[in-house]
């Protein structure tokens, strides 16, 4: 009994101990699963605060970017707006009464100042002293202000270490030379140029030298063509300020004067009686209905050079690249050969040609005429001999022909001009043309240049490139004709103008003839072209395949050159009318797919004869 005893409580002891050491491992495993649980949280915690921190770093990061952009679009939005003109608006806040006062005009609408060639220093002991300086002072400031952004140019392809003494020394000089300059003097007052823009901003003394200024684009400075051109934010001034002579060290002016000035180049500002308040640059006046239409017309007429600047410019390629032929020299070789075939407008006097811009490779120019008549019989010298090389002239690809709109008031304003070959501007057939004789020898006409770019007719206010890239979607086939019944290209064109409309296959929203080019085979008289104005139209005329003329079925189908329009310039051919929708074809949609089959046999005759002929 006494060992059981002893055995029994060996066990009981060794039960106790165990349970012990297992309670204590576990409270171990607990305490270290516990530890192990606070170490995750605060990794976990640490994570957060990691992300949280990563967060607001690409916040900051994008707000920055978002700056950034910001910052480049408007330096961008700005690369030709003069620093000048960012400064004034800039100019501190100072509350002086402002002062307007009048000024002596001449019979001529030309302000008189004394000695306005001179700097203002030199002018205001002149003008006298007290309320007199003051007021004269003033005066000069509200005139610079109203002519300030008519005085800057924009100059481009400026070369590397051109400063701003080669740039003002130069248009100086140029001016001077060419009896363009308003006065004795320097024309220039102040030259900013921009090294990493390749580029700079010139400041003249008056507006009509700026203008004059626009004339001398091409010209040589450190072996690179000047590109000479109106800022960004320019603003016509009222005529009878363009001749006001600007002296130069004029002080800044104040925030008053900036703000009356503004008032006035705001706009209209109607009063009761329809009439508005202006600053003239003498006085405050109200003007009424007539008055304000005047002032529209003279600032249209400031922009008609802009307005027909594309029709008036030429591209001649094929030009010797040996460096011998000069940009002046091209421009006399031009307006000789013009002026000895007589093809120039002979109711003008001075320079035909306002300006050249040669490539940097020397093969290729571009010539600015003064005006769209002058730039149109240009073309009629294409093949024109040149130090043992025929020039290629043809219009340029941003080429758009004046639309009818603007045509009167540019006709007004002179830029449209007239010659034998285009009379007010205008289009002549090309067997009219071709009785005149070029310098070379060629006659005029044996260029297909007439009517665009790619011998195709034009039409107004439509760019010339829509039209030679749809030339051959909207040029319809038309063979099987009855070659004894004297089928002409009139013919041809009112016989589908009065189908198209019978079938009601034409498009009601367009502008202009439905057919606006036909051609009548003259060998054979047995096919024929048709060019639509639209694209749809043209798509739709397939369903009169088949159609009986003079006791035969016509074939109406694709030409052999057919290509389908670039769907990339479709919101452009809507936009100038070109695209179309008629019944059956809408927005220009193709409706019958590949060829269309000869409703009387094989047409494989007429066709090779048409591929030539197209």
């Amino acid at each position: 009994d006494r060992d059981r005893d002893r055995d029994r409580r060996d066990r009981d002891r060794d039960r106790d101990r165990d349970r012990r050491d297992r309670d204590r491992d576990r409270d171990k495993d607990r305490r270290e699963d516990k530890d192990t649980d606070k170490e995750k949280d605060r990794e976990k915690d640490a994570e957060r605060e990691k992300d949280k921190e990563r967060d607001k770093d690409k916040g900051r990061d994008k707000d920055r970017e978002a700056d950034r952009e910001e910052r480049k679009r408007k330096r961008r939005a700005l690369w030709d707006v003069d620093a000048a003109t960012m400064a004034a608006e800039k100019q501190p806040v100072v509350e002086t009464p402002s002062v307007l006062p009048t000024a002596q005009c001449g019979s001529s609408g030309v302000v008189h100042m004394p000695n306005a060639a001179a700097t203002t220093q030199a002018i205001l002991p002149a003008i006298g002293s007290g309320d007199s300086r003051a007021d004269a002072l003033v005066q000069l400031q509200q005139l610079a202000l109203l002519t300030k952004k008519a005085r800057f140019v924009h100059i481009g392809n400026v070369a590397q270490g051109v400063t701003n003494f080669h740039l003002k020394q130069l248009f100086d000089d140029a001016l001077h030379s060419a009896n363009l300059a308003a006065g004795p003097g320097e024309p220039v007052l102040t030259v900013s140029v921009l090294p990493t823009k390749f580029a700079a901003f010139i400041e003249f003394r008056s507006a009509i030298e700026t203008t004059h200024a626009l004339g001398l684009s091409g010209i040589d400075l450190a072996g690179k063509q000047l590109r000479v051109s109106r800022t960004r934010d320019f603003e016509p001034c009222a005529s009878h300020l363009q001749n006001v002579l600007i002296p130069s060290g004029l002080p800044a002016p104040t925030a008053a004067l900036l703000a009356s000035v503004q008032m006035e180049k705001e706009g209209p500002n109607p009063t009761k009686e329809g009439r508005r308040k202006t600053f003239n640059g003498f006085e405050w006046t109200t003007e009424d209905a007539t008055s304000m239409q005047k002032d529209k017309n003279e600032k249209y007429k400031q922009n008609a050079h802009e307005l027909s600047y594309t029709a008036r410019r030429v591209y001649v390629g094929n030009l010797p690249t040996d460096g011998s032929f000069e940009n002046e020299k091209l421009r006399i070789f031009i307006s000789n050969a013009m002026q000895t075939a007589g093809i120039h407008d002979m109711s003008k006097t001075g320079h035909m040609i306002l300006s050249v811009h040669r490539d940097a490779s020397l093969r290729w120019a571009f010539l600015e005429f003064r005006t769209v008549a002058e730039a149109t019989s240009c073309l009629h010298l294409n093949g024109l001999a040149l130090e043992g090389k025929q020039l290629m002239i043809n219009r340029t690809k941003d080429y758009t022909p004046i639309s009818e709109s603007d045509y009167p008031r540019l006709y007004e304003a002179g830029v449209i001009g007239s010659t034998v070959l285009s009379p007010d501007g205008k289009v002549i057939p090309m067997a009219a043309a071709a009785t005149v004789a070029t310098p070379s020898g060629t006659t005029a006409g044996s260029a297909s240049h007439m009517a665009g770019g790619s011998g195709g007719p034009s039409l107004g206010g439509v760019p010339q490139y829509l039209l030679d890239n749809t030339r051959k979607t909207r040029k319809v086939f038309v063979g099987n004709l009855n070659p004894t019944a004297g089928i002409t290209a009139e013919v041809l064109t009112a016989f589908f103008t009065e189908a198209m409309k019978a079938a009601s296959l034409v498009d009601h929203d367009r502008k202009g003839d439905l057919i606006i080019w036909s051609y009548v085979d003259t060998r054979s008289h047995g096919f024929g072209f048709i060019e639509f104005r639209t694209i749809a139209e043209a798509q739709s005329c397939f369903a009169l395949n088949g159609i009986e003329f003079h006791g035969r079925k016509v074939h109406v189908n694709r030409a052999r050159d057919y290509e389908p329009f670039p769907s990339q310039i479709t919101g452009e051919l809507r936009k100038h009318g070109l695209l179309g929708s008629t019944s059956i074809s809408i927005d220009g949609q193709d409706v019958f797919g590949g060829e269309i089959p000869n409703p009387e046999g094989d047409t494989a005759v007429w066709q090779d004869l048409a591929s030539s002929a197209s």
